[in-house]
């Protein structure tokens, strides 16, 4: 089947051709041969016509997803006044009284992760490495958010969303005076971990942030992987509409996280 050739090669462009205004910053370890993989790394039966109709399909969701970016109609760009820390994280011995749980605070180096616009993070060792994630606005905007981790399976994972319909606080404030944590501090968004799987020594995933003033429904977006499941994506919560009294700004931040055998 020649077709399915040439799907797998425009999906592998796909990864090495992410937009570069997508990104966080554009250092030059962006560039296609540095991205570490040239393969996918699942695969189903090319004479089952339906599993690969549903990989297609997922491809075509993952990269429109990823790609998508705001117009450059303004000067105003949000990522200019947003600030991301990927950190790695640790359990303490403290209590939260509210959950009894034990609290999952940084590590006591505080480094941020996040270096020259990517991520490096050691998955499958004897420790369990736990990542947390902690998003700071210095805008004057109140500004809402919503995080997802695109995997190299096609899968859409949400790491953060806010409630849809009402009127849902935004969680950055403004000028720095709050910040959006995510696997440690209040709330209850887990902590990331990171796998690989036998025989692979490095994948690549991308964390991509939504920030607007305004808040998105952007429950479309999440969706299981298609080699490991049904591949649909969960149903749409409802589309709803309310009064706007101000323009609708929205921005994207898009970081790759390299997963490196220990």
């Amino acid at each position: 089947m020649p077709f399915l050739s040439e799907i797998g090669t425009w999906i592998l462009s796909s990864f090495n051709s992410l937009l570069p205004d997508c990104l966080v910053d554009r250092p030059t370890s962006h560039a296609a041969h540095d991205w570490g993989t040239n393969r996918l790394c699942q695969t189903v039966d090319r004479n089952d016509v339906s599993r690969v109709v549903l990989v297609i399909e997922a491809a075509v969701h993952y990269f429109r997803h990823l790609r998508s970016s705001t117009p450059r109609v303004s000067e105003l760009q949000l990522r200019s006044g947003i600030t991301v820390e990927f950190l790695l994280l640790e359990e303490c011995e403290e209590v939260d009284p509210d959950t009894t749980l034990k609290l999952i605070v940084p590590d006591k180096t505080g480094k941020n992760l996040l270096v020259n616009g990517e991520v490096t993070v050691l998955a499958n060792g004897s420790e369990t490495r736990l990542y947390g994630i902690k998003i700071t606005s210095s805008l004057k905007h109140l500004l809402h958010c919503s995080v997802f981790f695109f995997d190299s399976d096609f899968s859409v994972i949400s790491y953060y969303q806010p409630a849809v319909g009402g009127n849902p606080d935004p969680p950055l404030d403004s000028q720095g005076e709050g910040a959006l944590t995510i696997g440690f501090g209040a709330g209850s968004s887990q902590p990331q971990l990171y796998t690989l799987q036998d025989g692979q020594d490095f994948d690549l995933g991308f964390l991509k942030i939504f920030v607007s003033n305004v808040p998105l429904d952007l429950s479309h977006i999440p969706r299981e992987s298609p080699f490991e499941s049904t591949g649909k994506a969960p149903a749409p919560r409802g589309a709803h509409t309310r009064e706007r009294t101000k323009a609708s700004l929205w921005d994207t931040i898009v970081i790759p996280v390299k997963q490196r055998r220990v």
